[in-house]
């Protein structure tokens, strides 16, 4: 859960605003289990671009995949110039966290029946 807190107050602290905050459940592989959190925030560009990298930097591993980044439709601008300065952008993905999992898992008796003759 803390990590959820920690991407949410990257993205806030950095001027974007959270539409979708999903997690949509653990998926369990051979030694770990991925836990994938589906995105949909609206900011600048660079908004975008010190949040990911921000991402980047955690101390636990966290991926961003399945990027979809898209102009907002703009919102009365009358010259290109102040459609340009104000443009918002809206980006979808998925940010994927993992989790080792304790040898209770499947990964557990694959391994011993790999070693068997």
């Amino acid at each position: 859960p803390s990590l959820l807190d920690n991407v949410t107050l990257a993205g806030r602290s950095r001027g974007l605003d959270f539409e979708l905050f999903q997690p949509t459940g653990e998926v369990n592989k051979n030694f770990y289990a991925e836990i994938p959190v589906k995105l949909k925030v609206v900011g600048t560009y660079n908004d975008i671009g010190r949040f990911s990298a921000a991402v980047a930097a955690m101390p636990r591993i966290v991926t961003i995949n399945n990027i979809d980044i898209a102009r907002m439709p703009d919102a009365g601008a009358t010259s290109a110039a102040k459609a340009q300065a104000v443009q918002k952008l809206v980006m979808q993905c998925t940010a994927t966290t993992y989790r080792y999992l304790d040898g209770g898992g499947s990964a557990g008796h694959q391994s011993k029946k790999g070693g068997q003759p």
